[in-house]
């Protein structure tokens, strides 16, 4: 029977990916689909019905901002949330400017158990809470991508993206002699999200994806069937067999010359080096290091760097998420309610209007 409920079940995931799709357009989908003619009375309907199951409500979820980061707090000691607001959009209320989410496990896990790598990265939010996704991402000692931190921001800015990089720096301790050796990248990785969803509900998704990330990894790792991550050791391989077809040139003390095809490189134990820069860059012995390594008999695993080691890697993922119930369980504070942003141009280019097709 051709009714909102059941309309709403075949175009659900449709309408939640395209929230602005128009009821034209859903009609057109329903004759095409189905050889059905609907009224838009029932589109709007079926419409309605998945925005309020599935997207939220919008203005209530920015209201309670103040009690979701009082509720992740309280659940995960030591987690930092930080919301900015405006007073200067809407006289007399406080406006959403952008919140910061880095959660405990996450922050320790990072500390403890991930390379000295930060990438950034941003992503547009499609659905009806307009504004940017920033994301934090690092790697782990098997080359896996590592959520750090993420930021929900009215639009991308050199304002927001200092924001959050004064919050890192903050939460990890990033002074100008702390942060020495840590490598940024940008374009890295996107956090995937539910990027239609309404705030809550997709600071919720984002969560829960890295709480069973967090599980999944730690399982992974304690399977690893040697003492060096799956992915070192692939490349301790490929430079195994390189390294068959090199020749080497001892010194007698601690410089070894090593023949690479119509190259020479030296490779020196005592700083780990080799000048192909490659041991120095990864932490994995390079093709020449091992030639070396082999004319002495030496075991090629004890030079491989920490970050690369089982025990380094379980600390990356040694904490746990915890939890959290739903939102209607949540206590109410007293702080002001937030308003949504005011919806504002995103940058880049605008799209360009279609005819109506039936």
């Amino acid at each position: 029977m051709c009714n909102p409920p059941w309309i709403a079940k075949k175009f659900k995931d449709r309408i939640i990916s395209e929230p602005q799709i128009k009821l034209y357009q859903i009609q057109a989908l329903l004759r095409k689909s189905y050889g059905l003619y609907v009224s838009k009375t029932s589109c709007r309907r079926e419409k309605m019905i998945v925005m309020k199951e599935n997207i939220g409500d919008y203005k209530k979820e920015f209201a309670r901002l103040h009690d979701y980061a009082e509720m992740l707090k309280s659940t995960n000691p030591g987690t930092t949330i930080v919301i900015r607001t405006s007073k200067d959009s809407i006289p007399g209320k406080e406006v959403f400017m952008g919140i910061y989410v880095y959660l405990e496990a996450l922050k320790t896990g990072w500390l403890e158990g991930c390379k000295n790598i930060i990438g950034f990265d941003g992503a547009f939010l499609k659905g009806i809470c307009k504004g940017e996704l920033l994301s934090c991402i690092s790697k782990d000692g098997n080359n896996q991508m590592y959520p750090v931190a993420w930021v929900v921001v009215e639009k991308e800015s050199k304002d927001t993206w200092s924001w959050l990089i004064r919050c890192l720096k903050h939460d990890l301790n990033l002074t100008e002699t702390e942060g020495e050796g840590l490598t940024i990248m940008y374009d890295m990785q996107k956090i995937l999200a539910a990027r239609h969803k309404s705030i809550i509900t997709m600071l919720e998704e984002i969560r829960i994806k890295c709480m069973e990330r967090m599980n999944s990894m730690r399982e992974f790792s304690e399977k690893w069937v040697g003492d060096i991550s799956p992915m070192a050791m692939e490349i301790l391989g490929e430079n195994a067999q390189r390294a068959a077809k090199c020749e080497v040139k001892f010194n007698g003390e601690t410089g070894y010359e090593i023949q690479d095809g119509p190259y020479k490189y030296v490779v020196d134990f005592r700083r780990c080096s080799c000048t192909c820069r490659s041991w120095q860059l990864k932490g994995i012995p390079c093709a020449h290091a091992i030639t070396a390594m082999h004319y002495k008999n030496y075991e090629v695993e004890p030079y491989v760097d920490h970050w690369y080691r089982k025990d380094t890697d379980l600390k990356a993922y040694s904490k746990f998420i915890q939890p959290l119930t739903s939102m209607n369980l949540w206590p109410k504070r007293t702080l002001p309610a937030i308003e949504p942003p005011v919806i504002t141009a995103m940058p880049g280019r605008p799209k360009k209007k279609k005819e109506k097709s039936y």
